[in-house]
């Protein structure tokens, strides 16, 4: 099995870039900033992003999953870090909307796309969060398209390998998520790719990457 990562690979670097942008958008400003996390799990990525981001700069923080158990654990991990704008919500990253008056400064994807097959509607409702100048991040493991640049290219085998792998899991290693992304929003901001080991793959590492760009005005 190719279980889902806590944080995974390419996850703090995201998260760095993210709380780096954020920071700058806020200034001395406190709370004013509104950042949802689709596909969220156990609220690990919120807890290391407010290590990076005083949790007093948001106005809200949306940690959405649809799977109850790991929205449990996360709902005790704000608990337990007393977090008073920090809400949990037990929901689907295509329909998510939230509250009326709010718009998101950042959305983030991380190590949840490439486990949604609607990934179309996951983008757009994505997307319709975002302030005109919001920001979308994803971290996530997946291969690079048959041509691609020089930092993401992979080879046939490598990419019909990694994808055959995940894809027992119904995890979607394909570049397709990504190229959509860049299709409504242009070139990212920010960009990383490399590879990892992963539990049950000894030895082999599989490919990642990092993605953040901004709404075009």
């Amino acid at each position: 099995a190719t279980p889902r990562v806590a944080g995974g690979p390419g996850g703090e670097p995201m998260l760095e870039k993210a709380a780096e942008l954020l920071r700058e958008r806020a200034g001395t400003a406190e709370g004013q900033l509104v950042w949802v996390d689709l596909g969220g799990g156990t609220g690990f990525n919120v807890e290391s992003l407010l290590r990076k981001v005083d949790p007093a700069k948001f106005k809200k923080v949306v940690m959405l999953d649809l799977t109850p158990s790991l929205c449990a654990q996360a709902r005790k991990r704000v608990a337990r870090m007393g977090w008073t704008n920090v809400e949990v919500v037990e929901g689907d990253a295509t329909t998510y909307q939230l509250p009326a008056g709010l718009q998101a400064d950042l959305v983030t994807f991380s190590y949840s796309l490439s486990m949604i097959p609607p990934f179309y509607a996951a983008v757009d409702n994505a997307l319709s969060l975002l302030k005109p100048d919001g920001m979308l991040g994803l971290a996530d493991f997946g291969t690079s398209a048959k041509y691609d640049s020089a930092l993401r290219q992979h080879s046939y085998l490598y990419r019909w390998f990694w994808r055959a792998v995940f894809d027992i899991d119904g995890i979607y290693l394909g570049p397709e998520r990504r190229a959509y992304v860049e299709h409504k929003l242009g070139a990212p901001l920010f960009e990383l790719a490399g590879a990892a080991g992963i539990p049950y793959v000894p030895l082999l590492k599989a490919p990642w990457y990092v993605w953040v760009g901004q709404l075009r005005n």
